[in-house]
């Protein structure tokens, strides 16, 4: 809604007669509107995702995928929505997610030392919400379960590279992940997550385990 907004909004400028083709001033308002767009807090989804340069906007990303993650799983346990329906909710989700977790993990000041350990909360309910949400499939489709999630199967890599970014920060898979995760990932379709995850529970390699 922002972009058809500023663009809405920019159209009009340009009619004043006596601006000058070089004149800089039509365009500061562009960027005007970027900045209040990415200030803003969940409701602008897309450019949050977009761009994450700070820990509260990383913290605002993790919370919105816990409440898509959730919203999900509670329209599929509730027998809300077809199997087809819930397909194209998957795919949708994922390619949110997607955007979300590689700017995630481009937020160089996120996993400062000290920056990460603040985004424990946030980050281990957005894991913990996936892993319901993945169960919930599990339960319900039964077989048909692989198909439906993996859509979401994609954020195999980024994910690990987002529980690394953590871990080289010094908050370990531990503190995040719930105790069940390498399994649920395991027999989903995500095995990168589900080695990840098992090497902590298992205890080598710095993990304290679950």
């Amino acid at each position: 809604m922002v972009a058809f907004n500023a663009i809405a909004t920019l159209s009009i400028v340009p009619k004043a007669p006596q601006l000058c083709v070089s004149d800089t001033k039509p365009t500061q308002p562009s960027f005007t509107v970027i900045a209040s767009a990415m200030a803003h807090p969940v409701s602008e989804q897309l450019v949050a995702r977009q761009y994450v340069d700070s820990v509260q906007t990383a913290s605002r990303s993790y919370q919105q995928m816990s409440s898509e993650f959730s919203s999900l799983r509670q329209s599929i346990a509730g027998g809300q929505v077809s199997f087809q329906s819930a397909q194209q909710q998957f795919q949708s989700l994922s390619s949110q997610a997607s955007s979300t977790v590689l700017a995630l993990n481009n937020c160089q000041r996120c996993f400062d030392h000290g920056s990460a350990a603040t985004l424990t909360t946030s980050a281990s309910q957005a894991y913990s919400e996936m892993n319901s949400l993945v169960q919930t499939a599990n339960e319900v489709y039964g077989p048909q379960a692989q198909q439906l999630v993996s859509p979401i199967s994609q954020l195999d890599g980024p994910l690990q590279t987002n529980l690394d970014r953590f871990s080289g920060a010094g908050v370990g898979a531990q503190s995040l992940l719930p105790p069940n995760f390498a399994q649920t990932m395991g027999q989903s379709g995500f095995p990168r997550l589900s080695d990840f995850a098992s090497q902590y529970q298992n205890g080598p390699g710095g993990g304290s385990g679950f």
